[in-house]
């Protein structure tokens, strides 16, 4: 009686969508990134919740990081798929010139560039 209708698979309004990209613009450039020259070579991979906390773990991490350890980390289960499921998503960030992989697989965050000051 008087629950809300809550519907997780409904897609969420363009407006709340539009926020919420808008916070995930913030939160990669406040990482360092930068937004790419061209309109069509956006990368949307990178905005997903998943690659969030990947690059959110490697910001807090002390050294380079392992797929292990970053499934013990973010509680994602230790079993092959899903080593090999994060093992693919650090490679996909090493691809795109986010992460750097050390020796083979190891990981580590790009030296991130300051962000430009805004006159």
């Amino acid at each position: 009686m008087g629950r809300a209708a809550i519907h997780p698979h409904r897609p969420l309004p363009a407006s709340a969508s539009a926020a919420r990209l808008q916070v995930t613009r913030e939160i990669a450039m406040s990482l360092g990134y930068t937004e790419p020259e061209d309109d069509a070579a956006a990368d949307t991979t990178i905005a997903q919740p998943a690659y969030l906390a990947i690059l959110a773990e490697f910001e807090r991490a002390d050294g380079p990081l392992r797929a292990g350890q970053l499934c013990q980390i973010l509680d994602v289960g230790t079993e092959p798929k899903h080593r090999e499921g994060m093992r693919s998503r650090l490679k996909r960030l090493a691809a795109r010139g986010i992460l750097t992989e050390t020796e083979p697989g190891l990981f580590t965050l790009v030296a991130k560039t300051e962000p430009a000051q805004q006159p």
